[in-house]
């Protein structure tokens, strides 16, 4: 829970989960993220890291303002019961957060930082509004500049798992295929696209997003205007432009079309229709139009591999009241400029709602203008709080974009994320990658937030009965104490596999817990002198118990580290079977000597040392009942 004191260098883990504000249907996927962070935090601590382990609670969306409507209440007292609700939950269900470094996203402090780092975006043509401009038309984040940087990253993330990567591979949606040099009547030259590269020859027009950022060397914008008013399923506009390209006799047409977007991200492409339906109903409405002479020397390249990403450009803000407004100003003669930080945050509507005027002067030129009517919207705001976590509280202030305190804890060493959001993940990824463009996360390389990722499945109902509300588990956790509802989320399933937590599961956890201190009390308390620090292997059953130890220690901290926590808990549950074993066989044999007494009870020091993150209060429990010396046994019981 924060960092009293440094440790060595290289022993910070900095572990981040999917804090939201959780709405109803989602608040126990919500307790389970929660749960198996806080356990792998822990379980770092337990290894000597300081550890740095806050929530970034997202309170901006529409959804907040829908539910605040539907409740008769502001969005903003909806915020704050939301994110008292999640502080009691974590608080029942012993997650070990560190509240003082928190971050809020409706908090004045990150509304603020989040329009610092809209203007750095805007100024850099990272963020751009779609002509022609309008107070419906949202802004958008680019992210084609960094969809191929983040696929190539995932190659190198060891600290992934499969299906954390395999999530995002999803979600980029790569495109093999190759590209070759097109050749623009008049001069210039463009790579172009196909996934086909056995049918270029066939090739019969190109074909270019309106969102490529040379459209406008290829379109006119009687064209776009055309292209904006084509009603058709598949709209397009042919212009008057033509390009060769190698292997193509002749000169092909160049139309510009959103249907490349969808099929490829924003940029240029081969029209086959032999081997696509799109680019048939596009060739079928061609014109034929007279050839022109082309004058350019034609070029000698060779299809090269290749990759697209479909992926749409992030819109990042809304019509609305409830959200940081975009800090933008509008001016007749100067166009849209960068507003003032401290003055558009004055009238957060994020605060107060919408502010009194949306007059203003314009900075460059001094006449009246606008700000601009938007509010970024909730996902944009949560792209940035990780950032905002390794930043003290006290200095998250203007120059907490380049505070010292992020190059000691970035990246994260584990993030947990919700399957269902691995496009809000990798819009974080793409936030890292901005940020080092802005020269912000120099230190950051390769620019990747997150060292290592689990996804975590959803919690579905069960037809036998069992929890199916977080009201339900508050008052389980309440009743039965925090560990038991630890143990039964732990203990369910593979963290990305969905999650069911029954009746039986719950009993099960129960069993185990009351065995687990019935067995463990009287063996640890009996004793006035510390246990010795490893096993007499004199014997054959202690030289077992010996070996089932070190067996225990290997597996446990493995699925632990792993986040393997159904495996972990598993394991834990055979290690205590397996130390009942040893003093029934002993017993069975004769008797239960001193030193055979004595193993157990190491034993049970290194199940109580191995169960500490995953039920930490009965664990805390069983270490004061063994007495001051023998807690202070457990750290040397872990080189067994």
């Amino acid at each position: 829970m924060g960092t009293e004191a440094d440790p060595p260098e290289g022993n910070e883990s900095f572990v981040y989960a999917d804090f939201v504000a959780p709405m109803r249907g989602d608040e126990l996927d919500c307790a389970r993220r929660f749960v198996i962070a806080d356990t792998y935090a822990r379980f770092r601590r337990d290894r000597g890291d300081a550890v740095l382990f806050a929530p970034a609670i997202g309170t901006f969306g529409e959804e907040i303002v829908l539910e605040a409507a539907r409740r008769g209440i502001s969005p903003h007292d909806l915020a704050d019961s939301l994110v008292d609700r999640l502080r009691q939950r974590c608080d029942l269900l012993g997650v070990s957060c560190d509240w003082t470094r928190s971050v809020v996203t409706s908090q004045p402090e990150h509304c603020r930082r989040a329009q610092r780092i809209f203007l750095e975006l805007f100024e850099r043509g990272l963020v751009y509004r779609r002509e022609p401009p309008g107070d419906d038309r949202p802004w958008l984040l680019q992210r084609a500049a960094f969809a191929e940087s983040c696929d190539r990253g995932l190659d190198e993330l060891p600290g992934w798992t499969a299906d954390a990567i395999e999530a995002q591979r999803r979600v980029l949606g790569r495109i093999e295929g190759v590209e070759i040099d097109a050749v623009l009547l008049g001069g210039g030259q463009v790579p172009v696209f196909t996934p086909y590269a056995d049918s270029i020859g066939d090739s019969t027009f190109i074909a270019i997003s309106p969102h490529h950022p040379e459209v406008q060397t290829v379109a006119s914008p009687s064209d776009l205007e055309q292209l904006r008013n084509d009603p058709s399923p598949v709209s397009m506009a042919q212009t008057g432009m033509q390009a060769a390209i190698p292997g193509v006799d002749g000169l092909l047409p160049v139309v510009v079309t959103p249907s490349v977007d969808a099929r490829f991200g924003p940029t240029l492409c081969l029209g086959i229709p032999d081997r696509d339906d799109t680019d048939r109903e596009i060739a079928a409405r061609l014109v034929t139009r007279p050839g022109l002479p082309f004058r350019t020397t034609r070029t000698s390249s060779k299809p090269r591999s290749a990759a697209r990403f479909p992926l749409p450009d992030r819109p990042v803000s809304r019509i609305g009241e409830w959200g940081v407004p975009v800090p933008i100003v509008h001016c007749d003669g100067c166009g849209p400029l960068s507003a003032d930080v401290e003055e558009a945050s004055g009238g957060s509507k994020s605060q107060t709602g919408a502010s009194e005027t949306d007059s203003c002067r314009c900075p460059g030129c001094g006449e009246p203008a606008k700000r601009d009517r938007q509010v970024l919207d909730g996902r944009f705001d949560s792209m940035w709080a990780w950032l905002a976590i390794p930043v003290p509280p006290d200095d998250r202030g203007s120059s907490s974009l380049a505070h010292s305190e992020l190059n000691r804890w970035l990246p994260a060493r584990q993030a947990v994320w919700s399957a269902a959001d691995a496009e809000q993940f990798l819009d974080e990824r793409f936030a890292s990658r901005a940020m080092s463009e802005l020269g912000i996360l120099p230190g950051l390389d390769p620019p990747e937030p997150f060292a290592g990722a689990t996804l975590c499945g959803a919690v579905g109902g069960d037809e036998h009965g069992g929890v199916g509300s977080a009201e339900e588990l508050d008052e389980l956790a309440a009743r039965e104490g925090p560990d038991v509802v630890r143990l039964t989320i732990l203990h369910a399933a593979s963290a990305p596999k969905p999650a069911s937590w029954t009746t039986d599961s719950f009993r099960h956890s129960q069993r185990f817990l009351g065995e687990l201190r019935d067995y463990a009390e009287p063996r640890l308390s009996s004793r006035e002198l510390a246990p010795p620090l490893e096993i007499d292997g004199s014997a054959r059953l202690r030289r077992r118990l010996s070996a089932w130890c070190r067996v225990a220690e290997v597996k446990v901290s493995a699925s632990l580290e792993q986040l393997k926590m159904h495996r972990a808990t598993y394991d834990l549950m055979l290690f205590l079977k397996r130390i009942r074993d040893f003093e029934e066989r002993c017993v069975d044999a004769g008797e239960l000597t001193p030193l055979d007494r004595d193993a157990v009870v190491v034993a049970l020091m290194q199940l109580v040392r191995l169960a500490s993150p995953c039920v930490p209060h009965i664990a805390a429990e069983l270490e004061a009942i063994a007495g001051t010396e023998a807690s202070r046994s457990l750290a040397a019981a872990s080189d067994l």
